[in-house]
């Protein structure tokens, strides 16, 4: 047992001797380098998860569920008289729609300041992201 494993050594010692230690080519430093540099330099492209598109068609719906309940406000449905409804919501206008809505001084400064706040949040938040995409 130990005769092959000597056998084995003395191989990979002549083996080791005979070859010669490979240099790299010119420039081999320079090439990895550049190779690095051109990695540093590629930016990773952030894509939303959600597109345009997709957070305008949120934003309709949003509007409509929130609008659709002021619209039928006053009007009684009835079982029978489903095109009266669908008559009535081909007829309004918009200012009718919202001509029988009435806030209280308190509901309409609770509305501002949630606005306000929520667009100073927005801001925020805009500008800590892009101050961490840029560093």
């Amino acid at each position: 047992m130990k005769e092959v494993q000597n056998r084995e050594e003395d191989f990979i010692k002549k083996m080791m001797d005979k070859s010669i230690l490979e240099q790299p080519s010119t420039g081999f430093t320079l090439k990895i380098m550049q190779e690095l540099a051109k990695e540093n330099q590629l930016v990773a492209i952030n894509k939303p998860l959600i597109s345009k598109q997709i957070w305008m068609l949120i934003i309709i719906s949003f509007l409509f569920l929130i609008s659709f309940p002021f619209y039928f406000m006053g009007l009684k449905i009835q079982e029978s008289h489903s095109s009266v409804l669908f008559g009535k919501i081909i007829d309004n206008s918009i200012w009718q729609l919202f001509s029988s809505l009435n806030f209280s001084k308190t509901v309409t400064y609770a509305l501002l300041v949630f606005a306000f706040f929520s667009l100073l949040q927005v801001l925020f938040i805009k500008s800590y992201f892009d101050k961490r995409l840029h560093s």
